[in-house]
């Protein structure tokens, strides 16, 4: 118990050190989203929108579970903005407690290796996940609640924990799309390295129960997945730029004659390497097991699940899943289960090597926080006068380069619609129009933009001038000729035209 207490204490610690002492850019990316998803549901009297005409090609289908948890909560939106980046850090120690009293409950006694549970930069190492509000962590609680759970009552033979089972597939299937394709791919390897059915039967009866409770919701959000996992596999990861090739950049990294600071960014940024760098433990799981001449039992297959799955999904033909080292957050609970049984102090130098990986992620992550000072601060001005400007213009329809643009005007502005999907993607008309809006890279839309002018009826072109530089980098000229537009706005971050 003392060392579990010590582990919350240095994960609340770590945490609040990035939390409190750098700004953080509440407003982009995915908190800005999921903040407008709690804004729709709230102007839908609470209900989840079946219907939007804020995004002309959107359709429903993202789950949407823990935005109307907030939604009911009646805290006021700026209040989730400014403080919801606290709720990951709260959600990860809540993990960390749960692996806590499985472990004191049925494991080996030696629970000083829960120590590296807050230097596991696969937590904190991607700064939408740790600093920014956002589901992921919420997902990533409730998916290992019912992973390890459903273990737990297979292996055991223990059926009451069918209950936390049940409340955690319950949670997740109705919140996190990641935590569905997490679920299904570890059940399925899982049950197929153990030759065991029995996990794919528990999965099928608590998905029909959690479908009852759900009102079939659940179900609705796994037809959109399949939906969605099938446009990215067929376009989406075709055209996202920089998406994947994490082999090749592994090799092209790896290469002679560079200088130390471009191999310490690769050891820390590269999906195959993040095994190691962003997953301390896994270096003393790999101890123990040598130490055991690599005995396989149950608790190892579970534990090898998420390690199998990362160089698999790294590879180009599966990318579309998603970030390949993310899987690896649902297979902490079991590698420590299995460290539990071994001492810390016999097998110090596992130990050591694992601190020492972590406190060099703390130690690149302080090093990321302090270059990026002041940037945080210069772009919400940036954003506070672009506001201002399109709040005094005619409501229209807008279109944002890059796309993502969007989501934080929707949210920030009332009045405008906007080109592009806020949920999901359409079907027929809808995504065959989607489609056609990223011809090069995704998420830029495409350079002809009088055909778009003409297609959608644009009143407001609004450009962000950094993504501007990233897409003029990427091909190597300049990809959008604006010349044919009137300029209405420009700043040093963006620019506004009109046709």
């Amino acid at each position: 118990m003392l060392y579990l207490a010590v582990a919350i204490l240095l994960t609340l610690a770590i945490r609040l050190s990035f939390l409190l002492r750098y700004p953080t850019a509440y407003l982009t990316g995915d908190a800005v989203v999921h903040l407008l998803y709690i804004k729709m549901i709230r102007n839908n009297q609470g209900k989840i929108p079946d219907k939007d005409d804020l995004f002309n090609l959107d359709h429903p289908g993202y789950p949407h579970g823990y935005h109307k948890l907030l939604a009911l909560t009646g805290l006021p939106l700026e209040t989730i903005a400014r403080q919801g980046k606290f709720l990951p850090t709260v959600f990860d120690t809540l993990l960390l407690i749960f692996i806590g009293i499985i472990l004191i409950t049925y494991g080996g006694g030696h629970t000083e290796w829960l120590l590296l549970f807050p230097l596991l930069r696969i937590f904190w190492g991607n700064e939408g996940r740790a600093f920014h509000f956002n589901e992921r962590a919420y997902g990533v609680l409730f998916c290992n609640i019912f992973l390890a759970s459903m273990f737990i009552s297979v292996q055991f033979h223990s059926w009451p924990w069918l209950l936390p089972a049940l409340l955690g597939f319950t949670v997740f299937s109705t919140s996190s799309k990641f935590s569905w394709q997490a679920a299904i791919l570890y059940t399925v390897i899982l049950s197929i390295l153990t030759l065991n059915p029995v996990y794919l039967l528990v999965f099928v009866a608590v998905f029909a129960v959690s479908a009852i409770l759900t009102l079939g919701y659940n179900i609705k959000v796994l037809k959109e997945l399949i939906r969605n996992l099938y446009v990215y596999k067929t376009f989406l990861a075709k055209k996202y730029l920089n998406l994947g090739q994490s082999y090749a950049k592994l090799w092209k990294g790896l290469k002679p004659g560079k200088r130390f600071i471009a191999y310490r960014q690769l050891f820390f940024k590269n999906s195959l390497l993040k095994l190691v760098s962003d997953f301390a433990i896994v270096v003393p799981f790999l101890s123990v097991w040598y130490v055991s001449d690599f005995h396989l039992t149950p608790w190892h297959m579970y534990a090898l699940t998420g390690i199998i799955l990362l160089p698999l999904i790294a590879t180009e033909a599966l990318k579309f899943i998603g970030e390949p080292e993310r899987y690896l957050e649902f297979c902490v609970f079991p590698i420590f289960f299995i460290l539990s049984f071994y001492s810390g102090l016999q097998h110090w130098p596992a130990l050591l090597i694992g601190v020492m990986i972590g406190t060099a992620g703390i130690l690149h992550q302080f090093d990321i926080k302090n270059r990026q000072s002041g940037e945080h601060l210069e772009r919400e001005n940036g954003y506070a006068d672009l506001e201002a400007f399109l709040r005094g213009q005619k409501p229209g329809l807008i279109l944002t380069v890059d796309i993502r643009l969007a989501f934080r005007l929707a949210y920030k502005l009332t009045g405008h619609r906007y080109v592009g999907v806020c949920r999901n993607f359409g079907s027929g008309e809808k995504l065959k129009h989607y489609m056609g809006l990223f011809p090069d890279y995704f998420p830029y839309p495409g350079n002809c933009l009088s055909k778009y002018i003409e297609e959608f009826g644009i009143n407001y072109l609004v450009v962000d001038k950094i993504a501007l530089l990233k897409i003029n980098k990427a091909t190597n000229y300049e990809y959008y000729n604006f010349s044919n537009l009137a300029i209405l706005y420009d700043s040093e971050s963006f620019s506004v035209y009109t046709p």
